[in-house]
């Protein structure tokens, strides 16, 4: 009587081990990407949070005769609760939280600032006029007012 070997099904340790090494491989090579969709998905949200807020401080300013700071804002109702509660890192939007500083009642300046900042991130902020800037709000923006003083919470200083 001769006996045949019988084959085990499954997989070799060897086998298991190149399953992995590959799966490694492949997480390596996509992770840095899936990080950088994610800051431009964010960063393009936070330009479309400026828009929003520069549009809502022009209605606010028509009705009111001044623009408003975000808590304002958001109990007329002008922006919704996600944005209007954006004001630190902790209730970030999107990654990014806002600053609105009122100097007076013809102007306004808004800071986008990212909620947890890789030296990848980028800050934005825009003005009345409603350009929105890459950076901070500094005494040499366009947007620096006659004696080139930037207003209170702007600036490195200012997070």
């Amino acid at each position: 009587m001769s006996t045949t070997p019988t084959r085990r099904r499954g997989f070799t340790l060897v086998e298991f081990l190149v399953a992995i090494a590959v799966v490694a491989i492949l997480s390596a090579i996509a992770m840095p990407n899936l990080r950088s969709s994610t800051n431009t998905a964010n960063e393009s949200s936070a330009i479309r949070s400026l828009r929003t807020l520069t549009i809502d401080e022009a209605a606010y300013r028509t009705r009111n005769s001044s623009y408003a700071d975000l808590s304002t804002l958001l109990a007329v109702n002008l922006v919704d609760i996600s944005l209007g509660s954006a004001t630190g890192a902790s209730s970030a939007k999107s990654g990014y939280y806002f600053q609105i500083v009122n100097p007076g009642p013809s102007e306004f300046f808004i800071n986008a600032i990212p909620a947890n900042p890789t030296s990848r991130d980028r800050r934005f902020y825009t003005d009345q006029a409603g350009v929105i800037f890459v950076g901070d709000w500094t005494a040499n923006s366009p947007t620096a007012n006659s004696s080139g003083v930037a207003p209170a919470g702007f600036g490195p200083a200012g997070n």
